[in-house]
């Protein structure tokens, strides 16, 4: 005798028919499309976002920038104020007492001498990566008698020993080669000699 069970119910039978190509491109095709959209809606909101935080950046900042400006505008002044203040300190620590060079000048050169230029030069220097200042006076005049080296030599060792040109700092008094010669001007005596003298001070630090 044959007995058939059938254990499946009529509703809850499936085909057992393959699953065809197009049935899977159809899938996929719709399950990639949700995905860009998605993608789409998420990169579009941050684009949004982004655009309201920078407009929120640019308010802020067109209220900050007059304050920013006017900062830098007192920074650069302070920095002009300080350099000055810099420049006169450091002026008022290398600089020289003239007056007293130029009295002792007067008095110690003889009758026989006749000053013609006193010119000094200062030079801003570097000595040993220190930042100087150079003091040279030149002196130039005219020795009128027999004896004009002899009085103009001493000269040179009076102003080296002068407390006023050796005081502050150390001098350097030469008679350069070839400045001591005759006076070649038509009223001139035969005796008349021409001379000048250099005299170097020491560097003097400023910094």
């Amino acid at each position: 005798m044959n007995l058939r069970v059938d254990l499946i119910l009529e509703t809850e039978r499936r085909s057992a028919s393959p699953v065809s190509l197009t049935f899977v491109i159809r899938v996929l095709s719709i399950t990639l499309l949700v995905i860009l959209v998605m993608l789409g809606l998420f990169v579009f909101k941050n684009i949004q976002d982004a655009a309201v935080q920078l407009r929120r950046y640019e308010d802020n900042l067109t209220t900050i920038r007059p304050k920013y400006d006017a900062h830098l505008g007192m920074k650069a002044a302070l920095n002009v104020k300080r350099g000055i203040l810099a420049e006169c300190l450091s002026w008022n620590k290398a600089r020289m007492e003239w007056a007293p060079v130029f009295d002792a000048l007067q008095r110690m050169t003889p009758p026989t001498i006749q000053l013609r230029e006193v010119k000094i030069e200062r030079l801003n220097s570097t000595v040993n990566k220190k930042a100087v200042r150079l003091h040279t006076v030149y002196i130039k005049g005219k020795a009128t008698t027999e004896n004009a080296a002899q009085d103009v030599d001493k000269l040179r060792q009076d102003i080296f020993r002068a407390p006023e040109f050796t005081g502050k700092v150390k001098a350097e008094v030469v008679i350069p080669q070839g400045s001591f010669k005759a006076d070649n001007m038509p009223n001139a005596s035969k005796t008349d000699r021409l001379f000048e003298l250099i005299c170097r001070y020491s560097p003097v630090n400023y910094e």
